[in-house]
């Protein structure tokens, strides 16, 4: 079963996934925390492909 969602401006989420990168958003999003590593380093991670 597929879940969706609706964001504020009409997208939907996909939480299917979501769930199947969950540990790797959950690391990303540690990651951010101040004195671990710059947000362009992170987003350099995601838009490699």
């Amino acid at each position: 079963m597929t879940r969706s969602g609706r964001t504020r401006d009409g997208g939907t989420i996909d939480w299917d996934l979501i769930a199947q990168h969950y540990d790797q958003i959950a690391k990303n999003t540690t990651a951010l925390r101040p004195d671990t590593a710059e947000a362009e380093q992170v987003l350099r991670r995601f838009t490699r492909g």
